[in-house]
């Protein structure tokens, strides 16, 4: 796979004869909303929590990165521990209070081009409460406790009162008492309870619990649970038994781009609580994929067709012999486009290869010749047979690959990724919604240059290797573009359907002995798997912020692998493709499925398909059919990357985030001799509040032997 690089900033190549397109996006707009809690306690002259905000695409309400944010405090005397930070790849920017005394403080975020009001959070400086004394002294499950002390909370819901950190439901009360609804899925055991305001909190006496009810998970080895309603989530009780084994998966089941979803998972057996905190890794882009998104999202960005897709837009090309010249235009970033002649070199079966005039001497006819045939055959024929066929506005019954050292030029020099070739949706509309339109179907590439004339050096070897898998996903955008009515679907599966393309035609050139060949259209997929099993959480597979990330590619590739493993294999693929619905829609109106299901289904698979540990017979929703994940991975540098962090069966405190549409994972053991007892987990918001019903957290339990 490509190297990997942050993201670097395109400057403008404006050439002779630069046309700016009248199809620009617009600045975007923003909303900042608080993500977390709105009000946060702290005491006099300590540092508070972070205060956290997401920055949101005011259209589309995905999260954004690289937006300033900038802090005030509107009510109270305080400073801030910054006044400006940056929205990270999730979309999240924070600040603290450095310290204050007693009383409460307004603070203020805000944003440039902000639509609607700036986020407000207060930071409330408290004593700490005081627990004096609990009655009764026994108590059972559901049942109600008065909790007696000081400098309680006079607003009642912002007191918290928890037995061994599970919450109960404050009833009533006043700054001197409060009485509680113990919770109903505490064990049988000694319970300390705890009276908290935020993050600030006071431990008082243990208590007798007597514990009661709980559903009881009763699964064979290999048996699957998955559980998506908040109610549900609350006390869900593992058998001891004898050398017993689960895999616990936390889900977001999100429709749609969101910022990460926080959960608390929490296992109460009589023993200490462990807390294990979890912070996802931040996900990486290469300079390549960050291009080529952008040309994904410039193409939503060009507007409502004028006339029925194909009418209007050209008349009919004659086929061009060798040597005929013409001209065209060339993408260069920034809504600017250059003037280029160029010439036919190779007039193929499925296309026409141009090189530019500039950079004529660059190639050698059997250069050009390999890649009009390997384009003819398999990468034509096998993803038209697949996908659908392609638009043909010009009327030439051929697909142009130009070969323009315009390419080269996009990659900044010192780049540690490059760009080796593009489709972009404007050539295939017409001028009123982009000026730059050749009209009709053209894929552009990068042509050797040894010596770094146009950007860093490229030898023909590395171009005859980099552009065949880079001509097959960008084929799968141009035919997806034309099918869907001449438009751009979602980010992931745009992207996962255009990855599956590589794979495809790996599959051609394999089933007729072509492995090494194939293998190089094959394992940047497993690449970028591996990028995102390394760390699901901290991945969004709906994410909509440019650039994305290799992982999220990585996350789209293998979705779409599950979804056609178990929805109609190449047929869902051209359905995917043909429909003008975007995204979760799509998928679940051509799936019949709802997404929840969808979504914990892969997340499940992605750990227990052939799992080389997993006891007893695997439903087949949760299998990769015909295709072995972790053999497949197990090809490329490196072990099967899926992070799963080890629990104890003891008392356990989880906490952490997981991104839209992925996955968290925890193992889970019981001792190998002494007594077992049973262990009663809940999930939930964090500090044991309510789940977000909009973050759509799912649960499943696997068990494993």
């Amino acid at each position: 796979m490509h190297r990997i690089v942050s993201l670097l900033g395109l400057s403008a190549l404006v050439a002779a004869g630069c046309r700016a397109s009248p199809a620009a996006p617009s600045e975007p707009s923003y909303r900042v909303v608080v993500y977390g809690d709105s009000t946060v306690f702290t005491t006099a002259n300590a540092r508070s929590e972070d205060l956290h905000v997401a920055v949101l695409n005011a259209a589309t309400g995905a999260p954004v990165s690289g937006v300033g944010v900038t802090w005030r405090v509107v009510s109270g005397s305080a400073g801030l521990g910054r006044v400006q930070s940056v929205s990270d790849e999730a979309g999240l920017a924070s600040t603290w209070l450095p310290g204050a005394a007693e009383g409460a403080y307004r603070v203020e975020a805000s944003t440039p081009r902000l639509q609607g009001r700036p986020a407000v959070l207060t930071v409330r400086v408290v004593p700490p409460p005081q627990v004096a004394g609990v009655s009764p002294a026994s108590i059972s499950a559901g049942g109600e406790v008065t909790v007696n002390g000081a400098s309680f909370s006079d607003v009642l819901q912002e007191n918290a009162v928890y037995f061994d950190g599970v919450r109960g439901r404050v009833l009533s009360g006043s700054t001197t008492e409060l009485r509680v609804r113990v919770p109903t899925c505490l064990p049988s055991r000694e319970a300390r309870i705890s009276v908290g305001l935020g993050a600030v909190m006071t431990a008082g006496p243990p208590v007798a619990v007597h514990g009661t009810g709980g559903t009881a998970v009763d699964l064979a080895p290999g048996g699957v649970r998955t559980i998506d309603h908040p109610d549900d989530l609350s006390c869900l009780r593992l058998p001891g038994g004898d050398a017993s084994a689960w895999v616990l998966v936390v889900h977001s089941t999100a429709d749609g781009a969101r910022p990460p979803s926080q959960f608390q998972l929490q296992g109460l057996a009589p023993h200490p609580v462990t807390t294990t905190a979890i912070a996802p890794a931040t996900p990486t882009s290469s300079f390549e994929s960050a291009w080529e998104a952008s040309l994904r999202v410039r193409e939503r960005g060009l507007g409502a067709a004028l006339a029925p897709p194909g009418e209007g837009l050209a008349a009919s090309t004659p086929l061009p012999s060798v040597g005929t010249q013409r001209q065209f235009n060339v993408y260069e970033g920034n809504q600017q486009f250059s003037r280029v002649t160029a010439s036919a070199r190779v007039v193929g079966i499925r296309g026409v290869v141009y090189v530019d005039d500039e950079a004529a001497a660059e190639f050698t006819d059997d250069d050009l010749q390999y890649f009009a045939n390997v384009f003819d055959d398999p990468i034509h024929d096998s993803l038209v047979g697949v996908f659908g066929e392609p638009s043909d506005l010009d009327g030439n019954g051929r697909i142009i690959i130009l070969f323009t050292p315009r390419v080269n030029a996009l990659t900044p020099r010192g780049s540690s990724s490059f760009i080796s070739g593009f489709f972009y949706g404007c050539d295939l509309v017409g001028s009123d919604r982009c000026s730059g339109t050749n009209r009709g179907e053209i894929f552009y590439a990068l042509v050797p240059d040894p010596t770094g004339r146009w950007s860093d050096a490229r030898s023909r070897t590395t171009v005859r290797a980099a552009v065949p898998p880079v001509l097959a996903h960008e084929f799968q955008h141009m035919i997806h573009f034309a099918r869907r009515g001449f438009s751009s679907d979602a980010l992931w599966l745009s992207e996962g359907l255009a990855h599956t393309a590589e794979e495809l035609v790996a599959d051609a050139l394999d089933a007729r002995g072509e492995t090494s060949l194939a293998q190089s259209f094959r394992s940047p997929n497993y690449g970028r798997a591996q990028q995102y099993l390394t760390n699901p959480p901290g991945v969004s597979l709906l994410g909509e912020d440019l650039p994305g990330s290799i992982a999220q590619r990585g996350a789209a590739w293998l979705m779409v692998r599950h979804l056609r493993g178990h929805h109609g294999g190449t047929g869902l693929l051209q359905r995917l493709t043909s429909s003008t619905r975007t995204s979760v829609a799509n998928v679940v109106h051509e799936t019949g499925r709802p997404w929840r299901d969808l979504a914990s289904d892969f997340g499940v698979a992605l750990w227990a398909a052939d799992a080389p540990d997993l006891e007893g017979p695997l439903d087949a929703r949760y299998t990769f059919p015909g295709f072995n994940l972790r053999q497949a991975l197990s090809t490329v540098p490196g072990a099967y990357p899926l992070q799963v962090s080890q629990l104890s069966w003891q008392d356990v405190l989880a906490t952490g985030a997981v991104g839209a549409g992925s996955h968290r994972y925890f193992r889970v053991s019981t001792p190998s001799s002494g007594d077992v007892p049973t262990v009663t987990w809940m999930l939930s918001g964090l500090r044991g509040a309510p789940l977000d019903a909009s973050a759509g957290l799912a649960f499943s339990l696997v068990r494993v032997r």
